[in-house]
């Protein structure tokens, strides 16, 4: 390797002052070592793409290899992976590396073809037969769906294959017609009676009675209970809504106890009426708006507000 000098360290006759030499000679040195650092680099690099055995590839993100389809990693190297007859090869990095094909069925390490099956089709994913519309599956073969009048056939999946008209009901492999009683309608549902009343009405063991409904109520549409409300204002007492009784300087308020009214701010129940509250000096009407506390710092002592 050869470098030429700068021109301001030349002298006549093409010598080197002593001090410039020595300079020159440390800067030559530092450059050697610098070129003989890379070497290593670039020995590894190629040792590096050695290192990739027979029938593998680089892998496409990070560092190492992976074996090529149809090979299988073996003690760092990539063998051979025999695939039977009817299959084809796949990544062998978690699975044993082929498939079968369409059609066919892996049995012991063999793919194996799928019977044919009358009145069926071979599904979507190609490893299983299922059976045409108005057939169903039992065993391994496709027999008719035995549709009865009244009815049709239904899509779902592992029942009869068949299912009844709107207002009729499957009761031993046929469709019978269900009996709607007197002022009640058909509901469309497979479940329970099929049927139920009409507005104003209840079920019965006979049928749809009439919900008697008194005066100042509404009909209620349940189950249970009398089949009606009271209106605001009203409490039911037998058959009839009777109109609340409320006391001056109170208001209406439903409840399941007591009386179905409350005393309004300032006053408090007294039997059958509403009391206003006397407050003593330093207090003020409490939270509940029915009782009274004192004022801060102040404490209550029998019917007063005194300082503790």
């Amino acid at each position: 390797m050869t470098m030429e000098l700068p021109m301001a360290w030349r002298k006549k006759g093409g010598t080197i002052g002593k001090r410039h030499a020595t300079v020159f000679d440390f800067l030559y040195t530092v450059a050697v070592a610098g070129l003989l650092a890379m070497a290593p680099t670039h020995v590894s690099a190629n040792q590096g793409q050695a290192a990739i055995p027979a029938n593998a590839q680089p892998k496409e993100f990070g560092g190492g290899w992976t074996c090529d389809p149809g090979y299988k990693e073996i003690k760092e190297t990539c063998k051979a992976i025999k695939v039977p007859a009817n299959a084809y090869a796949t990544s062998a990095y978690f699975q044993r590396g082929w498939e079968c094909m369409r059609g066919f069925r892996e049995t012991k390490g063999a793919c194996i073809a799928i019977p044919a099956r009358a009145h069926g089709f071979l599904n979507a994913s190609g490893d299983r037969w299922e059976c045409n519309r108005g057939f169903r599956e039992v065993g391994e073969t496709c027999i008719p769906i035995k549709v009865p009048p009244n009815g049709y056939l239904s899509e779902f999946f592992g029942s009869t294959g068949w299912a009844c008209d709107r207002g009729y009901r499957a009761t031993n492999g046929k469709c019978v017609a269900i009996r709607v009683p007197k002022n009640a309608f058909q509901t469309g549902t497979s479940t329970g009676t099929g049927w139920a009343c009409d507005r104003g009405y209840r079920a019965t063991e006979t049928g749809c009675d009439t919900v008697s409904v008194p005066e100042n109520g509404f009909f209620v549409d349940a189950s249970y209970g009398r089949g009606w409300k009271c209106d605001r204002g009203y409490l039911a007492t037998g058959t009839q809504c009777v109109r609340v009784a409320i006391p001056a300087n109170a208001y209406f308020a439903e409840q399941a106890f007591g009386a179905n009214w409350k005393c309004a701010r300032g006053y408090t129940a007294d039997k059958q009426s509403c009391r206003q509250i006397e407050l003593p000096r330093n207090a003020h009407i409490n939270y509940s708006g029915n009782g009274w506390e004192c004022d801060p710092p102040y404490r209550k002592h029998k019917e007063k507000c005194v300082r503790p």
